[in-house]
């Protein structure tokens, strides 16, 4: 539990204690609609984490071996903002001329067939982005609302950091969002 507990910022980590020390006194302070809102909220803070968890495993697999799997493998299901589904997929990646990993662009395109890649893979080797981040998509595309809907209809998230902002992109797709990008952003 105490693990659980270390993945999360400390209002959610104390607000998470006083459940589980309402919910030793046997619920008798909650009722009602605040017992349904607290189980809510835990059981959203326990799916973020396992999401999280997913993702940070994934995420090592991939950085060992990038070409394990199809695209469309899904790496995690997960909830956004409104509570639809979004979908995080593995996404395609090739070998460059010089062993490098490819996530975009034509020679991607010429090899898979993918015109617009998305996914994990991405994530990793196009935009660098480092795990400790990767691992709160879930937490942050459920506990924020997006910045922007592009004309395509992409919900883009935008989360402030101290030197800029971190953006993840989420485009629907086959009656599901999926996670189409994640990265950096440097203020100017």
């Amino acid at each position: 539990m105490q693990g659980y507990l270390d993945l999360k910022d400390e209002e959610s980590r104390r607000l998470a204690q006083m459940a589980g020390n309402a919910a030793e006194l046997g619920g008798a302070v909650l009722t009602g609609r605040t017992l349904n809102n607290a189980a809510r909220y835990g059981y959203d803070q326990a799916n973020m984490a396992y999401n999280g968890y997913k993702i940070g495993r994934k995420y090592d697999q991939l950085v060992q071996d990038p070409f394990r799997g199809s695209g469309r493998d899904v790496m995690a299901r997960m909830k956004n903002h409104n509570g639809e589904p979004v979908v995080l997929q593995r996404g395609e990646a090739i070998v460059g001329e010089n062993g490098e990993v490819i996530t975009s662009g034509r020679p991607l395109q010429h090899i898979t067939g993918t015109e617009r890649n998305h996914g994990l893979n991405k994530i990793i080797y196009k935009h660098e982005m480092p795990r400790n981040e990767v691992i709160q998509i879930p937490r942050y595309i459920k506990q924020n609302k997006p910045v922007e809907i592009s004309p395509r209809g992409q919900n883009v998230y935008a989360i402030q950091q101290p030197n800029g902002e971190i953006r993840i992109v989420t485009t629907p797709k086959d009656g599901e969002n999926i996670v189409s990008s994640m990265y950096f952003k440097i203020k100017k």
